[in-house]
């Protein structure tokens, strides 16, 4: 509970001065991505706490170049913490769970895109810009 604490107390941190939106226009500055290593050991160090001591990755990692897009499984909520502390992505994701007060910033310096879950299937439309 307590590093739980820590990662979203310096996930609001690291987004103090970022307007609203600031991630879905241009990208963050690279100060703010560099502020984000610092939450991968928060991350790391909770999945540890959690019992996750090793985490066994099978096949070999491709680049970037080679695979741009990466599609987790996404079983349970252990996942994304993994991916976030593995690759730092840039996520999409309900625009609902994007606005609660704890994990609001940290989804902000991520760069998470927020889609509208409810609205048309028009991709266009459901995306909120």
């Amino acid at each position: 509970l307590v590093l739980l604490i820590l990662f979203v107390s310096y996930g609001n941190l690291a987004a103090i001065g970022l307007p609203a939106g600031a991630g879905l226009t241009k990208p963050i500055s690279s100060f703010r991505r560099a502020l984000l290593f610092p939450a991968r050991l928060l991350l790391r160090s909770l999945l540890f706490a959690w019992g996750f001591h090793w985490i066994k990755v099978k096949g070999k990692r491709a680049s970037a170049k080679e695979a741009p897009v990466i599609v987790p499984n996404h079983v349970c909520f252990i996942e994304p913490l993994y991916l976030v502390y593995a690759n730092l992505p840039m996520s999409v994701g309900a625009r609902a769970t994007m606005m609660f007060p704890g994990t609001s910033a940290i989804h902000q310096l991520l760069q998470s895109i927020p889609l509208e879950k409810y609205k048309e299937p028009n991709v266009k439309e459901s995306l909120y810009t």
